[in-house]
């Protein structure tokens, strides 16, 4: 939902997301839910910037996740960040040990969940 500011500027965003079970156990009351709360007039950081932060990525590997989760095939990744298809092979293996992912798919998800938070 979007939340009109004092201020007259861009309405903030609130997203509202139940916890599933397994974090639940983190909060004492139950439901528990995860609000989000988005300032659209807030300069954010680059993804790749928050990627390395986030799972400890190097500048390279984090340029390579962000192409990634724009969608971007693996193959065309490595040619536009100007390295080869074994190199960008080799640095996907580092992120998914990095962020605990196996799969190129469960990497995306967790990466486009990364660039809604801040």
């Amino acid at each position: 939902m979007r939340v009109a500011r004092p201020s007259g500027g861009q309405p903030y965003g609130v997203f509202v997301t139940p916890i599933s079970r397994e974090y639940a156990a983190l909060s004492s009351v139950r439901p528990a839910v995860c609000v989000m709360i988005i300032d659209p007039e807030r300069r954010r950081a680059s993804l790749a910037d928050r990627l390395r932060v986030m799972f400890g990525l190097t500048e390279a590997e984090a340029r390579l996740a962000d192409a990634l989760a724009a969608g971007v095939e693996l193959r065309a990744a490595a040619s536009t960040l100007g390295i080869t298809y074994g190199t960008a092979r080799a640095r996907l293996a580092e992120i998914f040990q990095k962020t605990n992912t196996h799969r190129q798919g469960e990497l995306v998800r967790l990466l486009l969940a990364a660039a809604v938070i801040d």
